[in-house]
């Protein structure tokens, strides 16, 4: 009697188990309706700027996760070129910007070049785009196809 009295203590003790909040675990991303982001050089010229008409920040992870991104990469304190893409996600509070799908990177003045792809790394702490996935460069009647390409920020290349 004793041994089955125990078995059912055992089993009982055994099925409960606490139950935590997983809220509290993971709380739920910040909403923003907008997002715009200007980031400034060190003599306060414009960098580049990032807008999205809806973005998501996952606090513990630091990671904003942007809807439709477009940005403006400035060279002496103009539009130099316009990039966007269907998503973003900014990670290391904007030292690195991932862009996925659909990527239109686009040369406002000069030759015009326009760049698709499908991915683009931007390591803004060091000015520079890593273009992945296949980037195609149009420019006039020309092509250019590539695994890869790269744009650095600085010189402009």
């Amino acid at each position: 009697m004793k041994k089955i009295f125990l078995i059912i203590i055992v089993f009982a003790l055994t099925g409960c188990k606490q139950n935590y909040n997983n809220s509290k675990l993971n709380p739920s991303p910040f909403i923003f309706r907008s997002l715009n982001l200007l980031q400034k050089k060190p003599n306060g010229d414009r960098d580049w700027l990032l807008k999205s008409p809806e973005a998501r920040y996952d606090l513990p992870n630091r990671i904003i996760k942007a809807k439709s991104p477009n940005g403006i990469i400035y060279s002496n304190n103009k539009p130099s070129y316009t990039i966007k893409s269907d998503i973003a996600n900014i990670l290391n509070d904007g030292k690195i910007l991932l862009m996925e799908g659909n990527i239109v990177f686009k040369q406002l003045k000069g030759q015009e070049i326009l760049i698709t792809s499908d991915i683009i790394i931007w390591d803004t702490s060091k000015s520079v785009l890593y273009i992945e996935q296949r980037p195609t460069a149009s420019i006039k009647d020309s092509t250019l196809i590539s695994k890869r390409a790269f744009f650095n920020q600085i010189s402009q290349e």
